[in-house]
């Protein structure tokens, strides 16, 4: 096999983004690599049929006249193209974007990612996270991946999956939202992806099949356990200190040596235990004591328990009532029809109110409207997951998920500003409210009482906008223990540095 780079086609009918694309890729790219540029859907098209075997990846508008992004989508699929890498690349709303994921998400096509199209400087920042990704999709070694592409089975298959997960096992996270308080992230879902130099990124229902025996099983939930363990300590140390939820498989959660392997590397890693949510796959119908033993003993620890896509599978209220879970997530199925569906509406209503009245936090999975939410937001949801809100990204692309969700919001705050002018207030805002951390740690304030200072710095989080950083204020108000304030001002170090690196290019201020 021989090995080249291969072409870039950006599929594009604004000459400005193209040429924003291009000087974004040309960053990223190898010297020699052919960047071609197509106006409209029929267009690539015609270069895709002259140039099928050099084409490496694709960058695609979705609106364009002439063939719009889906003309292109459904081409690739009728001719079994499913092999070319294809970035979405569109300024359509969010709403609409969702709409449109889910609409071609069961094409045979391979779909790795999406670049928003908001401003220049957010493309080049964009395509710049992913260069990696973009250097491997057009340096792949020259084959027929047609003859190799089985339309009918989509399933990836390997005869060591082991080896590959140790290999290529990627983390991707979803952001969990507050959406009763200015929809403020309250912790990420950790994902599980493989990558394949012929396939691209590959999604868990196309080789969990393939992780079929217990000790398969244990192999890849503490690949990724300690994955995420090595993760935490690295944001920990910046100051993050972010909720990170991740699926364990009971069967493995009711092994003898889970809690002290688990304990162990909280341990090697320096991981609070109240960081980590475990979440439990609802399909499940394993119940056996030696699991019940060691979630309470984990519970003990400080670590949380979700019980995942309740309503898909095996989950009933007797489970809720035998496991103390901290959080349900109610599953797709039961809230995507609530808008349109009085009788759904009531359903999920009832089991609302019973789930918040023991006491469990509830998280709407897979929203992908802007309806949908509103509904969940009136009827008194605390929390809702779903594309509407973000895509599941990589988990180094965290920073990024946060600074798209908070731009979004401090700009109904603040209104149009420039760059310079966002930056001073919120240099300011960070140096008073340290100022004002630093004295009370200091004692030199001694009229200032815990309450009086619990509610100066929270309101002064809440007017900047930063609810992420509530939890800290409020866990020291509920415990009396300053390592939180101690933690709110690491965070906000962490939290103005992200700010002063991503602000230009995330909100495109002028």
């Amino acid at each position: 096999m021989s090995k080249k780079y291969k072409d870039v086609l950006i599929v594009e009918d604004q000459l400005f983004f193209q040429d924003i694309l291009e000087i974004a890729l040309k960053n990223v790219v190898p010297e020699q690599t052919k960047i071609e540029r197509a106006s409209s859907g029929n267009r690539a098209i015609e270069i895709i049929k002259s140039n099928i075997d050099s084409i490496g990846l694709l960058l695609l508008d979705m609106k364009m006249d002439d063939g719009d992004g889906i003309t292109v989508l459904n081409y690739l699929e009728k001719h079994s193209l499913n092999h070319i890498p294809v970035y979405i690349v569109s300024s359509l709303d969010q709403n609409f974007i969702s709409f449109v994921m889910q609409s071609i998400s069961d094409l045979d096509v391979r779909l790795v990612g999406f670049i928003p199209k908001d401003t220049p400087d957010s493309v080049i920042e964009r395509i710049s996270d992913i260069e990696n990704d973009i250097k491997s999709y057009i340096s792949e070694d020259i084959i027929d991946r047609r003859k190799n592409s089985d339309k009918g089975d989509r399933k990836y298959e390997t005869k060591d999956i082991i080896n590959k997960l140790e290999s290529d096992l990627i983390l991707y996270v979803q952001p969990k939202i507050n959406i009763q308080d200015t929809a403020f992230i309250s912790g990420y879902e950790v994902l599980s992806r493989l990558y394949d130099d012929r396939l691209g990124i590959i999604e868990p229902s196309n080789f969990f099949h393939l992780i079929d025996t217990k000790d398969k099983k244990v192999h890849f939930n503490w690949l990724v356990l300690e994955s995420v363990f090595k993760f935490l300590s690295v944001d920990i140390s910046v100051g993050a200190y972010r909720n990170l939820s991740v699926n364990v498989d009971p069967e493995v959660l009711e092994t003898e040596s889970f809690v002290e392997k688990f304990v162990t590397l909280a341990k090697t890693y320096c991981i609070d235990l109240d960081l980590i949510t475990i979440e439990i796959i609802e399909v499940s119908q394993i119940d056996t004591t030696k699991m019940y033993c060691n979630i309470a003993q984990l519970k003990l620890l400080g670590v949380k328990f979700a019980l995942d896509d309740f309503g898909k599978g095996y989950s009933n209220l007797d489970r809720m009532e035998r496991i103390p879970f901290d959080e349900i997530k109610l599953d797709q199925d039961l809230i995507s029809n609530i808008e349109r569906n009085d009788k759904e509406k009531d359903l999920v209503v009832s089991l609302l109110r019973y789930m918040l009245g023991e006491g469990c936090n509830v998280v709407a999975e897979g929203v992908e409207n802007q309806t949908t939410n509103d509904v969940l937001q009136s009827i008194g949801f605390p929390e809702a997951q779903g594309y509407y809100y973000s895509m599941p990204k990589p988990i180094n692309e965290i920073d990024s998920i946060f600074m798209q969700l908070f731009t979004s919001r401090v700009s109904l705050l603040l209104g149009d500003m420039n760059a310079e002018s966002f930056l001073e207030i919120y240099d300011f805002f960070h140096v008073t409210t340290t100022e004002t951390i630093d004295r009370y740690l200091a004692n030199d304030n001694m009229n200032t009482t815990r309450t009086e200072f619990v509610h100066q710095v929270k309101g002064t989080l809440k007017t900047a906008g930063l609810n992420e950083a509530v939890k800290f204020i409020d866990l020291y108000n509920e415990t009396g223990d300053k390592v939180y304030v101690h933690r709110l001002r690491k965070y906000l170090l962490f939290f103005n540095q992200m700010l002063h690196k991503k602000v230009v290019c995330s909100m495109g201020f002028h």
